[in-house]
């Protein structure tokens, strides 16, 4: 690659043909918690994403038996607010 940056931290793990990486960060706060509900909202703006999420969604109950809206959405949102 020419006039490549170096890599950033775990970046550099990653394949040389790599496009992009991202990171969660697992206990967002303040600032990161509204940003990361702004992409999400952007996201949900077009319909075929909304489409593949309800898809991902059913699929990964049937083969598992886990609700993600009940069991695990549910926690999460009741930690995040514990938190603040």
């Amino acid at each position: 690659m020419v006039d490549a940056k170096e890599p950033e931290c775990s970046a550099r793990y990653y394949p040389q043909d790599t496009l992009a990486y991202a990171w969660v960060t697992v206990v967002p706060v303040d600032e990161q918690l509204s940003d990361m509900q702004v992409v999400w909202e952007r996201f949900n703006e077009y319909p075929a994403f909304r489409d593949l999420i309800d898809q991902l969604k059913t699929e990964s109950t049937e083969e598992t038996g886990v609700d993600f809206e009940a069991e695990i959405a549910a926690r999460f949102i009741l930690y995040l607010t514990q938190q603040v």
